[in-house]
């Protein structure tokens, strides 16, 4: 038998390398797999569209709090809107008021956006707004950022016009009281307003077959042979079964339909630019708004 006996010194130099490689491996690992701001900023932006606003909020308030995390104003201004919309929303009235308050020391002529927002909320927010202490900071803001943009030189610039623009579609309650898939049909479910209206379709055709035959059947006096009557007593079920069907149909179509109904369809932004112009001005903005029957437009333009 062969004992192998170690110093002490090398088996302590060992232990020491294992133990600076575990401390490297929970240092390193969690920094492989950390976010960026942008992605978190993301992950938020999903939440609240989902309406989970307790899970929009936790995450926001890593972007901002203690410190802001988020490198460009337009970030914080998104990240401080949404994060008071879900304080809003959750009833945190105090939290809510101290983002808007932030968001407009940020930007003092900010608005929220009439077509998106809840009533409630946009007044809330006018409310902070029109608050004596926020609105006296607001004017001395708007002070100061005239007077640095009267110190500074105004070349003239090339300058091109971006205009995102994107469709809000409002849709109708009483769409979905229709038979024949209507309703589905306006919620954007093809194939279940197919099938509404494909078995509707064959049960009213099916109705209306049976009665023609009944009536056809039938003497001049509204009576039948001896011999029909069996055949009209089938046709006779016949009619009842397809208004039955017909009914049954619509009913499941008319509370499918209210289930999933969306007052609104808030289409996908789209860029659309204009000629560039000579301007002195280093940049701008412009927001408006269109509509005909059943939608609605927004759009935004931007000068850089």
């Amino acid at each position: 038998m062969k004992v192998i006996v170690q110093s002490a010194p090398t088996a302590r130099m060992r232990v020491r390398v294992a133990l600076l490689s575990i401390a490297l491996c929970m240092v390193v690992a969690p920094c492989l797999h950390a976010e960026s701001p942008s992605e978190v900023l993301e992950r938020a932006r999903a939440e609240f569209e989902y309406k989970n606003f307790e899970n929009a909020a936790a995450l926001l308030e890593t972007l901002l709090k203690p410190t802001v995390k988020l490198s460009t104003e337009q970030q914080i201004v998104e990240a401080r809107q949404m994060l008071g919309l879900c304080y809003f929303y959750l009833g945190k009235f105090d939290e809510a008021r101290g983002q808007f308050r932030a968001l407009l020391y940020l930007r003092p002529d900010h608005h929220l956006d009439a077509f998106l927002v809840p009533p409630p909320a946009v007044e809330f927010f006018e409310k902070v707004r029109r608050s004596p202490d926020v609105a006296a900071r607001l004017e001395q803001i708007r002070r100061q950022k005239q007077v640095r943009k009267e110190g500074e030189e105004k070349p003239r610039t090339l300058v091109k016009t971006v205009r995102l623009e994107r469709e809000v579609r409002i849709r109708s309650r009483l769409l979905a009281f229709l038979p024949f898939g209507i309703g589905q049909f306006q919620n954007r479910h093809m194939l279940k307003g197919a099938l509404v209206a494909g078995v509707q379709a064959a049960a009213l055709i099916a109705n209306m077959t049976c009665y023609g035959l009944l009536v056809a059947l039938a003497d001049e006096n509204g009576h039948y042979a001896s011999s029909d009557i069996s055949l009209a007593r089938g046709l006779q079920v016949g009619q009842y079964v397809g208004l039955g069907v017909f009914a049954a149909a619509w009913i499941y179509g008319v509370i499918d339909a209210n289930l999933y109904f969306e007052p609104a369809e808030v289409g996908p932004w789209k860029q659309r630019s204009s000629e560039p112009e000579q301007s002195g001005d280093k940049g701008s903005a412009s927001v408006g708004a269109g509509g005909s029957m059943g939608a609605g437009m927004l759009w935004f333009g931007f000068k850089f």
